[in-house]
């Protein structure tokens, strides 16, 4: 990227498609915040630099919406699971400081 950002403009579509490239590696990594900064980043290029039509435009476009509904997945997730531990508390009448929380 270094390189890359070094001899070309920041906006040019290589740049855009690279920061494209990158969101695998966060996504694959579980880094869901990353991946969507550079989908971002991605698309914001790309919009300026390529027509409406562009297969890759559209291609950003779709995983944009993926990685938005992969982030709400893991939030809603994570608040099913706190429910059920409160359920749990409250079933077995443990207290929150209990070993088995």
């Amino acid at each position: 990227m270094k390189i890359l950002e070094q001899v070309l403009d920041a906006n040019h579509p290589s740049i855009g498609i690279s920061y494209h490239s990158l969101v695998y590696i966060f996504f694959n990594q579980g880094q869901l915040d990353s991946a969507l900064i550079y989908e971002q980043q991605a698309y914001e290029i790309l919009q300026e630099k390529l027509p409406i039509n562009h297969p890759d435009l559209g291609i950003v476009r779709r995983n944009l919406v993926f990685l938005y509904l992969e982030r709400a997945s893991q939030r809603r997730t994570a608040s099913r699971y706190n429910e059920a531990l409160e359920d749990y508390q409250q079933a077995l009448s443990y207290s929150k400081d209990h070993g088995d929380i």
